[in-house]
């Protein structure tokens, strides 16, 4: 199941694959940032809720990457609510 969410959303946002693997935040960032502030946070909100239910997803990088795109309250809102209905759904 997990292996299917993750194929299902990496054609959603081509790129966002290579930059994960990478490890590089600012590489992430910068896909975060180029992918406009709706889509973005939506793809933040996503990528966290990946993180939380797969193990092949670093969080580190997906948390910075996420506050310096866009600054830390809204990242921070954006990921915990992800984590929190994630872990809901999950159960």
């Amino acid at each position: 199941m997990k292996n299917k969410i993750i194929k299902a959303f990496v054609p959603l946002a081509p790129g966002i694959w290579e930059a994960l693997k990478s490890g590089d935040e600012e590489q992430i960032q910068s896909f975060l940032t180029q992918s406009g502030n709706r889509k973005g946070l939506i793809y933040l909100f996503l990528l966290q809720s990946i993180q939380v239910i797969s193990i092949v997803l670093p969080g580190a990088p997906i948390e910075v990457a996420g506050g310096m795109a866009y600054g830390f309250i809204r990242s921070f809102i954006t990921r915990h609510l992800s984590f929190v209905i994630t872990n809901k759904i999950s159960r």
